[in-house]
């Protein structure tokens, strides 16, 4: 009932259309999402309007990321990135340092965090950085399986992993 596209970069780059039009090619029923298109439905669920966000990526993939948020009407105050273009070195990347990253970003005037890129290693710091910060994180993996989850008609929260799944 549900394709997840599992790559945050990957959806910006390839275009979420491009990739809708795949999925509906070889399956016409089914609902699509991703991490991006999770993320967006999220800030929409959680009445997001400015939100700042950390990736592992490229300032290029940074920029398109920010473009892709604010043209569906999310203010990105601010953008913090462990400027990596490798796999490899992005499933490297700590959750403590994700953690420390993120806390560093904290500004007043936004309403969550976003932590996109499926190769992060981020559901143990979900509710932690929450309660720390007082605000919602949002995360690559969280996002698109509560999305799905959703798409499917599941509706149950799901403790543990930050205010969306308990949405």
């Amino acid at each position: 009932d549900v394709v997840l596209y599992v790559c945050t970069s990957g959806t910006i780059a390839i275009g979420p259309e491009k990739i809708s039009a795949s999925v509906k090619e070889h399956l016409p029923n089914a609902a699509l999402t991703s991490p991006m298109i999770g993320a967006l439905a999220a800030f929409k669920a959680l009445d997001i309007k400015a939100t700042s966000f950390l990736t592992p990526y490229p300032d290029e993939i940074n920029m398109i990321m920010a473009n892709c948020i604010e043209d569906h009407g999310v203010e990105v105050v601010d953008k913090g990135s462990f400027h990596l273009d490798d796999d490899r070195d992005i499933a490297k990347v700590t959750p403590e340092a994700i953690f420390q990253a993120a806390l560093s970003m904290d500004d007043p005037s936004t309403q969550s965090i976003f932590i996109p890129c499926t190769g992060l290693r981020t559901s143990t710091i979900i509710s932690p950085l929450e309660e720390r910060l007082g605000k919602p994180v949002i995360t690559a993996h969280q996002a698109m399986f509560w999305h799905g989850l959703r798409l499917a008609g599941y509706q149950t929260p799901i403790k543990g992993y930050g205010q969306l799944m308990e949405k």
